[in-house]
């Protein structure tokens, strides 16, 4: 069953789709070295944008001759996907379900950060148990900071999304739990002044 947290964040993707489509579309320059990094460090083709959103991430490495899985828990996300030609699927990424060893490399930017922390550990597990041993690659991104909860933001009004966030320390422990080795990792500072943590991570 669906959280109300979790339903809370699907309802606020689904009604602001094309305005969050927007931004990412904005902030995709910013994104572009991690994305390359990734591409570079990747062994194969074969890549799951875990928490799509509106594609433009998937988008791009399927422009530069990856093959791309894209999921979301939001339909209009999916459909965002589709409409580019993008192969999509309606997913929660709590309850992942990809065959073992089928994929060369996991995408999640931005995306864990929706979850509880407390499935975090699990949840980077599924991605491992996709992943091929010694090759499979994890690109992932996440706010610093502590604490959890749903928040309101003004340029998504009357809607909230639930937001969990990390210190270094956290996140490379729960890599390691999870049988990641850590590749590069770096902060991002926002003009929002909110800081990310980028983590490029290898499956053992």
């Amino acid at each position: 069953m669906e959280s109300p947290a979790k339903a809370a964040t699907r309802t606020a993707y689904e009604a602001y789709a094309d305005r969050f489509a927007e931004r990412a579309g904005a902030a995709l320059a910013a994104v572009r070295p991690h994305a390359d990094a990734f591409r570079a460090a990747l062994v194969g083709r074969r890549v799951v944008d875990a928490g799509a959103g509106p594609g433009q991430h998937a988008r791009y490495f399927s422009d530069h001759g990856l093959d791309v899985l894209c999921l979301d828990n939001a339909a209009a996300m999916v459909r965002a996907c589709r409409s580019q030609g993008l192969a999509a699927v309606e997913m929660d990424l709590e309850d992942l379900i990809l065959p073992a060893r089928s994929v060369d490399g996991v995408w999640a930017y931005a995306s864990l950060l929706h979850l509880p922390k407390a499935a975090f550990p699990r949840v980077l597990g599924q991605f491992a148990g996709a992943l091929a041993p010694g090759t499979g690659l994890l690109g992932l991104c996440l706010f610093e900071g502590v604490g959890e909860g749903l928040e309101a933001h003004s340029y998504y009004p009357g809607v909230e999304r639930y937001f969990a966030y990390f210190t270094d320390g956290e996140v490379r422990a729960a890599l390691a739990g999870a049988g990641f080795r850590v590749l590069s990792a770096d902060r991002a500072a926002l003009r929002t002044g909110a800081t990310m943590l980028h983590y490029l991570a290898r499956c053992t």
